[in-house]
């Protein structure tokens, strides 16, 4: 709008090709970021679905052990308690 008002009234056209141009370097670096942005989220979430994989594996092994340890001490509870009858 600028360079049709500048055609005109005769005017100088540098400073609206230099707003031209800046226009367009904004856009372009608005669009590598929102890009950027996006790859960021997706990586981000490849990272948190394998820790949390992880965790919940950790989770069960522990849990699992537990399971297990309270098993071995109640059946040496029973086997103590059926001796001393």
């Amino acid at each position: 709008m600028g360079m049709m008002k500048l055609g005109k009234t005769g005017g100088k056209r540098g400073l609206a090709i230099t707003g031209m141009i800046l226009g367009i370097i904004a856009t372009i670096l608005s669009a590598m970021l929102v890009m950027g942005i996006g790859k960021i989220q997706s990586e981000s979430a490849k990272f948190g679905d394998e820790f949390g994989d992880q965790f919940k594996e950790a989770m069960e092994q522990g849990m699992q052990q537990g399971f297990d340890s309270m098993a071995v001490e109640m059946e040496q509870a029973v086997d103590s308690a059926a001796t001393q009858q």
